[in-house]
């Protein structure tokens, strides 16, 4: 802003400002296209006709050419720089500037959007987190109880194992005592068929023993029958000869002996 005090001159603020879209502004109009730029400029105007008709009457002659001189000044001075603001704004470097603040403020723009979506990419991957760590912590509980399981089942397994062990080896004993009770039963067959061959020999003996006995007994009693027969004989032969001896004769012409066999003979017959 440029303010200008004289005796008989006012100087009147004016607020020049060159936007995106024209502006226009008290004393002059400009249409102009620079970007966030203010420019406050005064521009001397000239009082009102009756303050200017009491300050020509109070001032002097030399007052008044110096202060047009002044006024014209100013004009020339405001002409000049709004010539250059506006070959200045309207130069390709200003144009290339108001597309690189373009081109900012999309890349301001897309850089919000992006944090927008970065802010929601990270909610959701801190939510993603969150819940990765959940399952981290309810896989580590099931991998705890997996593994407490898997001890349970490796004791489970080494018992197992020493109990098929001690199986194996009660069923290599059966099997060589069945081995040795099978031995034991072929020996016991041939002991028991020597048995019933012996058996068979001694019922075989004891039968002939019997009768061996029996013959004995038989023999004995046929020897008892002839003994007594023989004693009959003998008493009946003594007998005989007894009488033949009483009477003296012979029978048939014969001898006594001879007619002793005769009796007897005729006797037992």
């Amino acid at each position: 802003m440029f303010v200008w005090y004289s005796q008989d001159c006012t100087c009147t603020p004016v607020v020049i400002t060159f936007g995106s879209r024209a502006q226009s502004f008290s004393g002059v109009g400009v249409v102009v296209g620079i970007t966030d730029i203010i420019l406050l400029l005064s521009v001397a105007t000239t009082a009102p006709a009756p303050f200017n008709t009491m300050a020509r009457s109070k001032s002097s002659k030399s007052s008044g050419t110096c202060c047009n001189l002044v006024m014209a000044l100013l004009t020339l001075w405001s002409i000049v720089s709004l010539i250059v603001i506006v070959v200045w704004a309207t130069s390709p470097h200003m144009k290339g500037v108001a597309l690189c603040k373009v081109a900012q403020q999309a890349l301001t723009e897309k850089m919000e959007g992006a944090k927008v979506v970065w802010e929601k990419e990270k909610q959701a991957l801190l939510e993603a987190i969150r819940l990765s760590q959940e399952n981290q912590t309810t896989l580590q509980q099931e991998m705890e109880v997996v593994a407490e399981r898997l001890r349970e089942t490796n004791v489970s397994l080494s018992l197992s194992l020493q109990e098929n062990a001690m199986l194996h080896e009660n069923e290599t004993a059966l099997r060589n005592a069945i081995c040795l009770h099978r031995e034991t039963q072929r020996n016991l067959s041939l002991d028991l068929n020597l048995f019933e061959w012996l058996q068979f020999n001694f019922t075989q003996a004891v039968h002939q023993s019997h009768s061996c006995s029996a013959s004995c007994d038989a023999s004995n009693s046929q020897e008892v029958a002839a003994m007594s027969q023989m004693k009959a004989c003998e008493s009946s032969k003594h007998y005989l000869r007894t009488q033949m001896e009483r009477r003296g004769c012979k029978i048939n012409g014969n001898s006594p002996q001879e007619s002793l066999l005769f009796i007897a003979h005729t006797y037992y017959d």
